[in-house]
């Protein structure tokens, strides 16, 4: 009896040895793969790791697929980027930061190869949604105001922004191929400039404007043009298309104040 108990004992030794050898290489394998300076040759070490180790679904491999939509996005491999990225979000305890990570580089790889527009809206828009969510959360930690507050502006920056921007050039990219976007093309400009009013956000908001009134869709036009327009300090050009644009759309009292102000 004794003997049997040794020898069952002596082989949960070498089964615990064997194991702990087997965490130890694979955590050794993953360090060197995830801290390896050169992008390809870590793009080599991390596929490797999965070909290795990818029948144990852990931290280590979540993470190496994270790793590997990464690389691959700041390689410009987009086809990668998208292949690795849908298989991250596989991992329902994906963290939220990498997840947000993740959803970025979806949206801007479907959006850039063009593959499938809906895809592209799909993710940013729920980048946008966990954005919010983050956001929210994180009155919950225990950051002091000047650090949470520090935070929320690099996420606005960031991420809001940059989903916004990119929901915009999408419904542009459609409305070009079909003027039924063109509404919805013209108030995702909008709310991209409310959010970063530049004069390049401008100037495509009074594009898509001026493609409004050509399809006789005066009233987005107008306020199109008038959210991005300083009516204190109107250029000549500017004043005369509103005045256009109200004169078409029945309002000669608007139109014939837009066309003093145009000359004034």
């Amino acid at each position: 009896m004794h003997k049997k108990l040794a020898l069952i004992g002596l082989i949960f030794l070498i089964l615990s040895v064997c194991l702990f050898s087997g965490d130890r290489e694979r955590k050794e394998f993953y360090l060197k793969a995830v801290n390896e300076e050169d992008t390809n040759q870590k793009v080599v070490l991390l596929k490797e790791f999965i070909q290795k180790y990818g029948n144990v679904e852990d931290d280590f491999l979540r993470y190496v697929y994270v790793q590997l939509t990464d690389t691959s996005y700041k390689l410009k491999k987009y086809d990668d980027t998208i292949t690795y990225g849908e298989k991250s979000l596989e991992f329902t305890d994906i963290s939220g930061g990498n997840k947000q990570r993740v959803l970025f580089m979806l949206a801007n790889s479907f959006y850039i190869t063009k593959q499938n527009p809906d895809k592209a809206v799909e993710y940013a828009s729920g980048m946008l949604k966990l954005t919010e969510d983050i956001i929210k959360n994180s009155e919950k930690t225990n950051m002091s105001e000047e650090k949470r507050q520090s935070f929320i502006d690099s996420q606005k920056k960031f991420y809001i922004m940059g989903g916004h921007k990119l929901l915009t050039f999408i419904a542009y990219d459609k409305s070009k191929k079909d003027p039924a976007y063109l509404p919805e093309a013209a108030n995702k400009a909008v709310e991209f400039y409310k959010l970063a009013p530049d004069e390049k956000t401008r100037r495509l908001v009074l594009t898509l404007a001026n493609e409004l009134f050509k399809k006789k869709k005066l009233k987005e036009a107008i306020s199109a043009v008038e959210t991005v327009t300083d009516k204190n300090n109107l250029n000549e050009r500017i004043a005369n298309f509103l005045a256009t644009l109200y004169y078409k759309d029945g309002d000669k009292a608007k139109a014939v104040s837009y066309y003093e102000k145009a000359y004034m």
